[in-house]
């Protein structure tokens, strides 16, 4: 992912850089998803696979100052990407203001329950319920086949038939 090409820069526009506070920072593997935090390392080799880029069009900013901000905005997006992959958030077929807002207030309480049943991140909550869910069914069949009931009514109730 050669970014601005072998020197790492941003092209040049009339002597001075066309972008200001373009800063390329390496990134260990634990900060490459939503699960670790946005840390940024020096250890790791300058290639396609480590590089991190951060861009800014407020010259007045330092690549610290970037980066803080960049850290700052990091659970944010980390809530998007994983409200839209997982929780469906951008897969909504409403309309209406309201609807809109009842789908959001959704997919936040799920987002929150998650993280709150298993005491540690998103995905290992989400993780957590999926399963819980899936011992549920497992049992919930289990006790049907032991009581002897038809086949045909285990689908109804599981709305399968």
């Amino acid at each position: 992912m050669p970014i601005y090409g072998a020197t790492g820069y941003p092209p040049r526009h009339g002597g001075k850089r066309a972008l200001s506070g373009v800063s390329l920072r390496r990134r260990s593997e634990r900060s490459q998803g939503c699960r670790g935090a946005a840390r940024m390392e020096s250890r790791q080799p300058m290639t396609p696979k480590h590089l991190h880029c951060v861009l800014s069009t407020d010259r007045e900013l330092s690549d610290e100052e970037i980066l803080r901000y960049y850290a700052a905005r990091w659970s944010i997006e980390c809530f998007f990407r994983q409200a839209k992959d997982q929780l469906k958030l951008d897969g909504y077929r409403v309309r209406g203001r309201r609807a809109v807002k009842r789908y959001w207030i959704l997919v936040q309480l799920a987002y929150v329950y998650s993280m709150f049943e298993s005491n540690s991140d998103f995905s290992d909550g989400l993780d957590l319920l999926r399963k819980r869910k899936g011992h549920s069914l497992v049992e919930f069949i289990y006790r049907a086949a032991k009581q002897n009931i038809p086949i045909d009514t285990v689908k109804k109730q599981l709305h399968v038939a």
